[in-house]
């Protein structure tokens, strides 16, 4: 989490200090407290939780819960409307996308190069959203600070998949299976409706372009989930939540015109 974090604010302040790189005539042009369309592009970070069938293997165990990073590309548009004496309201529309995907190999022993056990997990989410927004500017020379709470509501769409094989292993001399091959498949589909809270940061340059911070409060509905699991092993199908409640953060930039 800690580098995420890091992450978050090195690049805040990259946006800020290419900020400061304005002209004259920008500042002519550019009125930080004006109504004004921002186009919006970032990077959400979600820890969403997820219900698994739970399973207990010879080297591999899943848990009935776990919880998925998944990191969301979005894009927006929007107006920002100018009420007075720094305070402003934005109204924005947009969607959003993740598609990931990971593979874990497995070898029968440190000193020996052969693949013994594969898991490969696949998740994917997607979904649109519309928010509002109390702003209140700070007016700076070159780099504008806006304080802000913001609202957002949405359809949500999410698979995740996870697979998992271990060939086991056979003695030479025998024939027998010294350990028995085992293997584990999960494939859920959940759509819903999302709300969320957050709290944030505007950075805006005389320059039109603007970077922001935020953490949220993100809480689904689901209104219809798909599960499917199979193993070798004795599985219980789990008993999944239809209300999820998880944490968020974004970062991103604006132009504003």
């Amino acid at each position: 989490m800690y580098r995420i974090v890091l992450l978050l604010l090195s690049f805040n302040a990259f946006c800020i200090g290419f900020m400061e790189i304005d002209t004259l005539e920008d500042r002519k042009n550019f009125n930080p407290k004006g109504s004004k369309w921002v186009l919006e592009f970032g990077v959400d970070y979600l820890n969403y939780p997820i219900s698994l069938a739970a399973f207990k293997g010879q080297y591999k165990n899943f848990e009935a819960s776990e919880e998925l990073n998944f990191y969301n590309i979005h894009l927006g548009i929007g107006r920002e409307f100018y009420l007075g004496k720094g305070w402003s309201f934005s109204v924005k529309g947009g969607g959003f996308y993740a598609d990931g995907q990971d593979e874990e190999l497995g070898n029968g022993a440190s000193d020996i190069d052969y693949i013994i056990s594969t898991t490969k997990e696949k998740n994917k989410m997607y979904g649109t959203q519309v928010s509002g927004a109390i702003n209140f500017l700070f007016e700076n020379k070159s780099v504008h600070i806006q304080p802000f709470i913001e609202f957002t509501a949405g359809t949500i769409n999410t698979n995740y998949q996870k697979h998992y094989i271990d060939k086991g292993i056979t003695s030479i001399t025998s024939g027998v299976p010294s350990l028995p091959a085992q293997n584990y498949h999960a494939d859920v589909e959940e759509k819903g409706t999302f709300t969320r809270l957050a709290l944030g940061v505007n950075f805006i340059s005389n320059y039109h372009i603007s970077s922001y911070f935020k953490v949220s409060q993100n809480n689904v509905s689901i209104s219809d989930r798909t599960s499917e699991f199979s193993s070798s092993e004795s599985i219980v199908n789990p008993t999944a939540k239809d209300s999820l409640s998880f944490l968020g953060a974004s970062l991103g930039i604006g132009y504003l015109f």
